[in-house]
Protein backbone atom coordinates (compact mmCIF):
# COMPACT_ATOMS: atom_id res chain seq x y z
CA UNK A 1 0.00 0.00 0.00
CA UNK A 2 1.23 3.73 -1.01
CA UNK A 3 1.90 5.65 1.72
CA UNK A 4 -0.99 8.02 0.36
CA UNK A 5 -2.76 5.46 0.25
CA UNK A 6 -2.40 4.90 4.29
CA UNK A 7 -3.18 8.02 4.78
CA UNK A 8 -6.39 8.34 3.20
CA UNK A 9 -7.31 4.85 5.32
CA UNK A 10 -5.97 6.49 8.18
CA UNK A 11 -8.09 9.97 7.80
CA UNK A 12 -11.31 7.70 6.53
CA UNK A 13 -10.86 6.08 10.30
CA UNK A 14 -10.37 8.79 11.68
CA UNK A 15 -13.27 10.60 10.36
CA UNK A 16 -15.79 7.24 11.43
CA UNK A 17 -14.23 7.54 15.22
CA UNK A 18 -15.35 11.32 16.06
CA UNK A 19 -18.18 10.70 13.78
CA UNK A 20 -20.25 8.15 16.25
CA UNK A 21 -22.38 6.50 13.66
CA UNK A 22 -25.36 4.23 14.84
CA UNK A 23 -24.79 5.41 18.30
CA UNK A 24 -28.04 7.53 19.43
CA UNK A 25 -26.36 8.96 22.60
CA UNK A 26 -22.55 10.26 22.57
CA UNK A 27 -21.98 9.41 26.26
CA UNK A 28 -24.11 7.82 28.94
CA UNK A 29 -24.98 10.85 30.73
CA UNK A 30 -27.36 11.23 27.64
CA UNK A 31 -28.58 7.53 27.38
CA UNK A 32 -29.59 8.22 31.34
CA UNK A 33 -31.30 11.53 30.28
CA UNK A 34 -33.06 9.81 27.31
CA UNK A 35 -34.14 6.93 29.91
CA UNK A 36 -35.78 9.75 32.10
CA UNK A 37 -37.80 11.37 28.99
CA UNK A 38 -38.75 7.74 28.34
CA UNK A 39 -40.11 6.81 31.50
CA UNK A 40 -42.42 10.10 31.91
CA UNK A 41 -43.20 10.07 27.89
CA UNK A 42 -47.02 8.85 27.91
CA UNK A 43 -47.85 5.28 25.83
CA UNK A 44 -49.90 5.46 22.37
CA UNK A 45 -52.98 4.23 24.59
CA UNK A 46 -52.44 6.75 26.82
CA UNK A 47 -52.29 9.41 24.34
CA UNK A 48 -55.76 8.06 22.72
CA UNK A 49 -57.20 7.63 26.12
CA UNK A 50 -56.66 11.37 26.59
CA UNK A 51 -58.10 12.30 23.06
CA UNK A 52 -54.32 13.25 22.07
CA UNK A 53 -52.09 12.01 19.11
CA UNK A 54 -49.12 10.31 19.05
CA UNK A 55 -47.42 11.16 16.08
CA UNK A 56 -49.81 12.05 12.96
CA UNK A 57 -47.12 10.71 10.34
CA UNK A 58 -47.86 7.21 11.93
CA UNK A 59 -51.44 8.25 11.72
CA UNK A 60 -51.39 9.23 8.62
CA UNK A 61 -49.77 5.87 7.60
CA UNK A 62 -52.22 4.06 9.41
CA UNK A 63 -55.01 5.18 7.34
CA UNK A 64 -53.64 5.08 3.86
CA UNK A 65 -52.88 1.39 5.23
CA UNK A 66 -56.19 0.86 6.47
CA UNK A 67 -57.32 2.55 3.23
CA UNK A 68 -55.41 0.13 0.73
CA UNK A 69 -56.76 -2.92 2.91
CA UNK A 70 -60.36 -1.90 2.12
CA UNK A 71 -59.55 -1.66 -1.24
CA UNK A 72 -57.47 -4.91 -1.88
CA UNK A 73 -60.13 -6.57 0.20
CA UNK A 74 -62.73 -4.98 -1.47
CA UNK A 75 -61.62 -6.37 -5.27
CA UNK A 76 -60.89 -9.49 -3.37
CA UNK A 77 -64.89 -9.47 -2.74
CA UNK A 78 -65.11 -8.26 -6.66
CA UNK A 79 -63.87 -11.59 -7.63
CA UNK A 80 -65.45 -13.85 -5.66
CA UNK A 81 -68.68 -12.88 -6.63
CA UNK A 82 -67.51 -12.58 -10.17
CA UNK A 83 -66.76 -16.40 -9.55
CA UNK A 84 -70.62 -17.34 -8.35
CA UNK A 85 -71.82 -15.57 -11.72
CA UNK A 86 -68.94 -18.04 -13.45
CA UNK A 87 -70.25 -20.77 -11.66
CA UNK A 88 -73.89 -19.96 -12.39
CA UNK A 89 -72.64 -19.61 -16.43
CA UNK A 90 -70.93 -23.30 -16.22
CA UNK A 91 -74.26 -24.49 -15.22
CA UNK A 92 -75.81 -23.12 -17.86
CA UNK A 93 -73.34 -23.67 -20.51
CA UNK A 94 -73.69 -27.43 -19.58
CA UNK A 95 -77.34 -27.16 -19.33
CA UNK A 96 -77.03 -26.60 -23.10
CA UNK A 97 -74.35 -28.91 -24.11
CA UNK A 98 -71.95 -25.67 -24.72
CA UNK A 99 -68.64 -27.75 -23.45
CA UNK A 100 -66.11 -24.83 -25.52
CA UNK A 101 -68.46 -21.98 -22.95
CA UNK A 102 -68.20 -23.95 -19.66
CA UNK A 103 -64.75 -24.67 -20.10
CA UNK A 104 -64.01 -21.20 -20.66
CA UNK A 105 -65.84 -20.06 -17.71
CA UNK A 106 -64.17 -22.60 -15.60
CA UNK A 107 -60.30 -21.79 -17.06
CA UNK A 108 -61.82 -17.77 -16.09
CA UNK A 109 -63.40 -18.68 -12.66
CA UNK A 110 -60.17 -20.48 -11.94
CA UNK A 111 -57.61 -17.73 -12.54
CA UNK A 112 -59.81 -15.57 -10.31
CA UNK A 113 -60.13 -17.38 -7.39
CA UNK A 114 -56.56 -18.01 -7.33
CA UNK A 115 -55.96 -14.44 -7.90
CA UNK A 116 -58.65 -13.67 -5.28
CA UNK A 117 -56.91 -15.82 -2.76
CA UNK A 118 -53.62 -13.70 -3.32
CA UNK A 119 -55.52 -10.34 -2.96
CA UNK A 120 -56.72 -11.90 0.05
CA UNK A 121 -53.06 -12.84 1.16
CA UNK A 122 -51.92 -9.58 0.10
CA UNK A 123 -54.45 -7.67 2.36
CA UNK A 124 -52.95 -9.24 5.35
CA UNK A 125 -49.14 -9.06 4.24
CA UNK A 126 -50.40 -5.38 4.46
CA UNK A 127 -51.69 -5.04 7.57
CA UNK A 128 -48.33 -6.99 8.83
CA UNK A 129 -45.98 -4.93 6.95
CA UNK A 130 -47.42 -2.04 8.73
CA UNK A 131 -47.57 -3.20 11.92
CA UNK A 132 -43.61 -4.22 11.69
CA UNK A 133 -42.65 -1.02 10.17
CA UNK A 134 -44.86 0.70 13.23
CA UNK A 135 -42.78 -1.16 15.33
CA UNK A 136 -39.84 -0.23 13.93
CA UNK A 137 -40.08 3.70 13.90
Amino acid sequence: MTEKAKQQTGDIQGKLKTANNSSMAQDFDEVKRLGKEMHVAKTGSELRQENLSSDPIQQKDAKEDETLRELIRSLADEFTAICSKLTEGIAIARDRDDKPIADLFFAIRTSLETNGEMLKSLSKRVKLASAGRHESE
